[in-house]
């Protein structure tokens, strides 16, 4: 089972507006102890805007292997302003998924 990926917090220029409403965030992770596990085929991405009970998944296809300490990125676009959002990141091996990492996005 894989572990959790780590959020990356300290990106630059993460937030940008791409049109008056709406809003695109460049979210980062790396992965804890890619080699201890198989190698993580892809993410399993999940948003819900905060206070809505609906999720939206995709998947996140890896192409090779992660290396440790490797950045890790993907747009999120069409994000609502001022809405925040819930987002949860999900690994995952030819065995199946692992463990979960969430945090929140706020548009400021």
């Amino acid at each position: 089972k894989a572990h959790s990926p780590e959020f990356y917090f300290d990106t630059y220029h993460a937030l940008w507006q791409n049109r008056a409403q709406v809003y695109g965030f460049k979210l980062q992770w790396t992965q804890m102890e890619p080699n201890a596990v198989d190698r993580i085929l892809a993410y399993r991405l999940g948003i819900r805007q905060m206070g809505q009970t609906r999720w939206w998944e995709q998947e996140i296809p890896i192409g090779g292997a992660i290396q440790k300490g490797q950045l890790l990125t993907y747009n999120l676009t069409e994000l609502i302003k001022p809405d925040s959002y819930l987002v949860r990141l999900t690994p995952i091996t030819r065995y199946g998924e692992g463990d979960a990492s969430e945090r929140i996005i706020k548009y400021r």
